[in-house]
């Protein structure tokens, strides 16, 4: 019946293309476009006069007719989520089908960007897990096909549903259903899942890194999102490890595994900044001379914008400097919220402020620095000392209010600080904005007086409109009565006064000192509509990988700590082989990373972790009275999936990037030890590692000889503890060692109990893993290392020999 009804619209639908596209909010003519194939098959019907079935208009109305029914009354029945859901996946439906070309559009791009998103982020936070999942279908199939002209809507979905969703259920309270909990853990999964799917889209962690990381008007969101994934990764005290915590696993490992593949197909970096530190004063890829904080602050507060350069080199330079301008901001912002005075004299002395300090300066920190304690800010701008004043003034300059309608200019102005409660305060801070305003604007307003006035007077009705506590609220016919006379002796314009009125009764100026809530309320929807109207709501042209493996350094930086703690949590805990093996897979995505950048201290933190776990613990049967049966080491290592895994991935690290390993040779050499101690080194290994009758070893000796290949072939298997040359090898002494540790698990030879089936299988297992290792093979290799691996390669076998 829809169907029909629609084929029966459909001519006078498309009679108004123009007129309804208009109003859909771009206001350019839009010709009537084409979408169903059967429009150009021959002898189609006409079903409308221009020989058309279809139109925009059209699509128009059946996406708004789709989108109308995502909404959710509080409480939601059952048969309203189940609309809501249908609306959400004939929404999802279209978006598969034609969302590539709804960009092209103005019309349909609004649409989306203002009735679709609004209507999402008002359902997915009170809807049930199955509108949940499909309000996240829609979100990822959106940032899929449109992302480039969501960015302010992407971060409200990031902020508002998926992050507070992912955190999990809050403790029950009393008297809560029993259900509650459940329905909680299963949001919690699906918003995860939705989290865990957009970090495995390759452009996600680019883009979300220079678009909002790097910008200083925007929430650091890589950042956040590592955050929760890193939390969420590890169980409570006492509890296993569940399918929430294994989520959060993935969504690391998906952000790693893309670092890893961009970095195989780049140059290596020396230098490659794990800990995302930026050089202040390395030379400026604008001047190409040495940059300064003049330079940097000019080039973030003035026309050369980095989101208007084309993708390469130089912008990723340029977003990489404003990167490090917004840390340094942040912490300056956070020593002027504990005392504006020492904040001040901190930016001074880090440069990022003058000496002495200048005004402009001071308002341009202001105008930029994220995190601003907003009620902090507000007194110091309504300080009656002369240096404030002046800052007020060059802070209220910092905003441009030509032909800004005064409600809006003042929203502007009110939006980075916290009015003061001292009327002085206040009156002296509007005196200064109404000044700036009527400089503007000399034509709105008869004089400055008359703005000041007007302003004064929105304040008081937004009060008198959004404060719970007045019950009798100004009407228009009072506020109008209110301001006659205001405006140079004169009558404002009544239609201007309707204006306001309107505005800030449906739209409530947020005077609070923080935005730290995350609900979306009608406000702050207006300034995300308002934002894509000026051009803030796109994100940058589409990172290329050339320039994504510029950034690897810092993203990389913030996720591989956590991420290799994240993985060995697996090892603590029952899990199956394929949940194992993608977390060794992840560790040796760390290791191609790091391997790839000379990353030693990644190195050497990785192999000890490996290390760590590649031991079985020394367990005990349960006996009689008095003790009971030891069970043999290399019994448990064969038992053990988890210690033989993490053992071959050890050995393989350390054949694969010896060169980029430092202190992690201890670690492999304990490792060697305690494998030859369970027995479980093979005749091969040992010839290897057995010191030879001419020069003391097969391997590099202390005096740098190498044994030659002859020397190799003819070595013989010795127990080594014979062994009692005066030659100098270093592995000599490391072999000797070995033989100390031979029986060390249980005794000499004797006393033995005889191993069973099973255990000797188990046994079997361990001697293949061992095998597998090619333990022989790093140590024969080593000669090839460089200088700086092999060295701390001696001194661990140095310090094993003694």
């Amino acid at each position: 019946g829809a169907v029909d009804g629609d084929a029966q619209g459909a001519e006078g639908a498309v009679d108004g293309d123009a007129e309804e596209a208009g109003a859909t909010g771009s206001g350019a003519p839009v010709e009537p476009e084409v979408i169903s194939p059967r429009a150009v098959a021959e002898n189609a019907p006409e079903l409308t006069p221009h020989g058309e079935p279809f139109g925009l208009a059209c699509v128009l109305e059946i996406f708004r007719f789709a989108c109308s029914f995502i909404s959710l009354d509080d409480p939601a029945d059952e048969n309203a989520e189940t609309m809501c859901a249908f609306g959400l996946q004939l929404v999802l439906s279209s978006l598969e089908t034609a969302g590539d070309d709804f960009a092209r559009h103005p019309a349909l791009l609004t649409l989306v960007q203002d009735d679709l998103s609004r209507a999402v982020l008002a359902v997915a936070p009170a809807g049930n897990p199955p509108v949940l999942a499909a309000t996240a279908a829609t979100v990822l199939q959106m940032y899929m096909v449109m992302h480039h002209d969501l960015k302010l809507q992407l971060e409200a979905f990031l902020r508002v549903v998926l992050l507070p969703l992912a955190e999990g259920p809050a403790a029950r309270a009393p008297g809560a259903k029993a259900d509650a909990s459940d329905t909680s853990a299963e949001s919690q999964r699906i918003a995860l899942e939705c989290i865990v799917d957009l970090c495995r889209q390759p452009e996600f962690v680019p883009d979300l890194y220079v678009n909002y990381d790097c910008d200083l008007e925007r929430p650091n969101l890589f950042e956040e999102v590592c955050a929760l994934l890193s939390r969420s990764a590890f169980p409570g005290e006492g509890q296993t490890l569940g399918q929430t915590n294994l989520l959060c696993l993935e969504g690391l490992l998906a952000i790693v595994a893309g670092i890893a593949d961009r970095s195989a197909d780049a140059p290596p970096v020396d230098g490659f900044l794990v800990d995302g530190e930026v050089d202040f004063t390395a030379p400026s890829s604008i001047s190409g001379g040495e940059s300064d904080p003049k330079e940097v602050w000019a080039a973030i507060d003035g026309g050369s914008s980095a989101a208007s350069m084309p993708g390469g080199v130089q912008r990723a330079h340029r977003l990489r400097r404003n990167r490090d301008v917004k840390r340094r901001l942040i912490s300056c912002a956070e020593h002027f919220n504990k005392s504006p005075k020492k904040g001040l004299a901190y930016m001074q002395e880090i440069g990022l402020l003058p000496d002495p300090l200048k005004a402009n300066a001071v308002a341009r920190f202001f105008k930029h620095a994220p995190g601003l304690d907003k009620e902090t800010l507000g007194e110091y701008l309504g300080d009656p000392k002369d240096f404030m004043v002046e800052v007020l003034k060059e802070y209220c300059a910092t905003f441009d209010f030509h032909g800004v309608t005064l409600d809006k200019a003042l929203r502007s102005f009110l939006d980075g600080f916290k009015l003061p409660g001292e009327a002085q305060k206040i009156s002296r801070i509007l005196e200064v904005f109404a000044a700036r305003y009527h400089e503007a604007n000399p034509s709105a307003v008869a004089d400055a007086d008359s703005a000041y006035v007007l302003s004064y007077s929105i304040i008081m009705l937004n009060t008198d409109q959004h404060n719970p506590q007045v019950k009798r609220k100004m009407t228009l016919e009072q506020f109008i009565r209110n301001n006659r006379g205001t405006n140079g002796g004169e009558d404002w314009p009544r239609e201007t006064l309707e204006y306001i009125f309107e505005a800030i009764a449906t739209d409530e100026i947020k005077l609070e000192s923080t935005d730290a809530s995350p609900a979306l309320s009608q406000s702050r929807w207006n300034d995300i509509v308002r934002g894509c109207a000026t051009g803030k709501g796109r994100m940058m042209t589409a990172v290329a990988t050339d320039e994504a493996c510029m950034y690897d350094g810092e993203l990389f930086g913030i996720v591989w700590s956590p991420t290799v703690s994240a993985i060995a949590v697996v090892f603590d805990h029952p899990v199956d082989d394929s949940v194992l093996k993608e977390a060794l897979d992840g560790f040796l995505g760390v290791a191609r990373v790091a391997g790839h950048h000379r990353l030693t201290d990644v190195m050497d933190s990785l192999v000890g972790t490996l290390c760590k776990f590649a031991s079985p613990s020394y367990a005990n049967k349960g006996g009689g009275v008095g003790g009971g049966e030891k069970i043999k080491p290399s019994v448990l290592f064969g038992n053990d999936d988890r210690a033989r895994t993490a053992a071959v991935t050890a050995f393989t690290v350390a054949s694969r990037y010896g060169d980029n390993i430092r202190h992690g040779w201890r670690h492999i050499l304990d490792l060697t030890l305690r494998l030859h101690r369970m027995d479980l080194l093979s005749e091969k290994v040992c010839e290897s590692l057995a010191p030879d009758k001419r020069d003391g070893g097969t391997m590099r000796t202390l005096d740098g000889a190498e044994a030659s290949s002859s020397f190799r072939r003819r070595v013989q298997r010795e127990r080594l503890a014979k062994k009692n040359s005066g030659s100098n090898s270093i592995l000599r002494g490391f072999s000797q060692l070995l033989s100390l540790d031979a029986d060390g698990w249980g005794g000499g030879g004797g006393g033995e109990a005889p191993l069973g089936e099973d255990e000797k299988e188990a046994e079997a297992r361990a001697v293949r893993c061992v095998d597998a290792c090619r333990v022989d093979d790093v140590f024969a290799d080593s000669k090839f290392l460089e200088t700086d691996s092999l060295q701390h390669m001696v001194r661990a076998l140095v310090t094993a020999a003694r």
